[in-house]
């Protein structure tokens, strides 16, 4: 009825609506149950939200130095001794202490806290006191106060840094994570190497509280290498949101590079969410790395979040591209090409174009990268270019260039050339297959005029030679081969016979000629 919705999300506390008053006032009783020092809350929000929470922090600090001034006077006056607020943390602590099993403990803290310096702090992590061998059951979240403690069961049980529903592992349940980050550094063979000392370095680097703890193949001969093979373990202010799939994913990359140990982290362990960890040897030693600071994941889990949202958007932006090339596929499609009808053979434009254009992307680009989005695939590099490929459409879509092609324009960007019987001939170097037709009505017209004048085989062959610019020609029984291509001559409409007839009539007229100039000649002499 007030408009008030609190929500109790373990180490935040969050709330919507504008009634601050009411609404702050409810979220600092909760606080206040959780054991929370409001000295010490991380407020976010608004100003007018802000203001409210401080207001009503330093009138509840006020009221309790008001009721600890009556209580000393009190106790004065019954000639006691008041208890030191020394002695009323020590009460306090012993309490959660004894309750920490079954009472979660939630941190609220910043980095100037003296409770999370060096080897203390206040974090929670999962653990499986199940026999199972994959560690199913049974999970249990437990508080730590320190770094001695997390080593002492880390080399008990199995752990993980996901809280899972109802104690049961399987990805379904991994929605809520504890204050830890873990990350495996296995140092496999033929990958970057990461020695402890070196991973101390950098966390120190880092400027925040850590713990590293050797694994059970620590040392050991692990398919023919063996190398330092341990777990980093790093408190956090608070837990990492319940984030998707894609999201988490993203986080933990950019975490593990914020930290220059990405080159040797697990990549597998950075995608599970529901990720476990078989605990460690009894005689490992942890390396604890004190410092001040408790490592604060806000803002790499705001970036993740924007980057992801924008990756998003951009898909959304591809798909709606790619529906659109879809629906007009014939105009990416249709291509004119220019033939020389006085060459001996033309290009196959459209057999070029039948060519799969994804077979031409991977011969000439060779993708570092694929995956499928829906029902379309992506070939990428992560720089050069990035395709979709519309395969019942045999065309490609480059959203970094923002063309599309179908194999034809696809091979005319490739060799820079719309010469399409360069691009064919190309291809028949490289495939050993013709891209190129015989152009039979230039061939008949050829060896028609050849024959205006040829007596024989050998003069209609260098007719043919000089016609078209090549350099071999050969009249066979049943077909003429010009370059290398062999034409049967029933295709151009002749006949070996209709050849050799017309190389007689050729000879009889030639002697005809002949005999007319040599009469000529006489003719000429006796009349001088």
């Amino acid at each position: 009825k007030k408009n008030i919705d609190i929500e109790d999300r373990g180490n935040i506390i969050t709330a919507k609506g504008q009634n601050f008053q009411e609404q702050v006032k409810i979220m600092l009783d909760l606080a206040e149950a959780k054991g929370w020092n409001l000295k010490t809350l991380n407020v976010t929000g608004g100003e007018e939200f802000k203001k409210e929470v401080y207001r009503q922090i330093e009138k509840r600090l006020q009221l309790k130095k008001n009721l600890t001034i009556t209580a000393q006077a009190v106790a004065i006056k019954k000639q006691e001794r008041p208890k030191s607020e020394v002695h009323y943390k020590q009460q306090k602590h012993q309490g959660q202490k004894q309750a920490k099993y079954n009472q979660p403990i939630n941190i609220h803290t910043n980095s100037n806290d003296k409770k999370e310096k060096g080897n203390n702090m206040l974090l929670k992590i999962n653990i499986c006191k199940s026999s199972n061998i994959n560690a199913v059951d049974n999970w249990e979240q437990i508080e730590v106060s320190s770094y001695s403690e997390l080593a002492t069961l880390m080399k008990e049980y199995p752990y993980s840094a996901t809280q899972f529903d109802n104690g049961y592992r399987n990805s379904d349940n991994a929605n809520s994570f504890n204050n830890v980050l873990i990350y495996d550094i296995d140092n496999d063979k033929d990958m970057p190497q990461l020695t402890i000392k070196e991973a101390e370095q950098k966390l120190k680097e880092a400027g925040i509280s850590a713990m590293i703890l050797p694994s059970k193949s620590h040392n050991k001969d692990k398919n023919g290498h063996i190398a330092e093979r341990f777990r980093i373990i790093i408190p956090t202010q608070t837990p990492i949101q319940n984030l998707d799939k894609e999201t988490y994913r993203e986080f933990q990359q950019l975490t593990a590079k914020a930290l220059k140990i990405d080159k040797y982290v697990d990549t597998k362990a950075l995608n599970d969410k529901a990720r476990f960890y078989y605990r460690s040897p009894a005689d490992a030693v942890p390396v604890i790395v004190k410092t001040d600071r408790v490592m604060n994941i806000e803002h790499l889990q705001r970036v993740a979040i924007e980057r992801v949202q924008q990756r998003k958007a951009e898909r959304e932006r591809e798909l709606a591209k790619l529906k659109e090339i879809r629906a007009n596929a014939i105009k990416h499609k249709t291509i004119n090409i220019q033939q020389n009808s006085e060459h001996l053979s033309y290009a196959n434009g459209e057999k070029i174009m039948n060519i799969p254009i994804e077979q031409l992307i991977r011969y000439y680009e060779k993708p570092s990268k694929e995956y499928k989005e829906g029902s379309y695939e992506y070939l990428a590099t992560s720089k050069v270019f990035k395709y979709s490929i519309l395969k019942n459409e045999n065309i490609a879509h480059d959203f970094l260039s923002d063309e599309t092609y179908n194999s034809l324009t696809y091979l005319m960007k490739i060799h820079q050339t719309d010469n399409v019987m360069q691009i064919a001939r190309e291809l028949e170097r490289v495939t050993g297959e013709s891209y190129t037709e015989v152009n039979y009505q230039v061939v008949e017209r050829a060896i028609n005029k050849a024959l205006n004048s040829a007596k024989n085989d050998k003069e209609l062959e260098e007719a043919i030679k000089e016609q078209f610019g090549v350099k071999y020609c050969k009249l066979e029984k049943d077909s003429i081969k010009i370059a290398n291509k062999e034409i049967k001559l029933s295709d151009v409409n002749m006949q070996k016979i209709d050849l050799i007839n017309k190389f007689r009539e050729n000879r009889e007229t030639h002697k005809q000629q002949q005999q007319q100039r040599q009469q000529q000649h006489y003719s000429y002499r006796r009349m001088r």
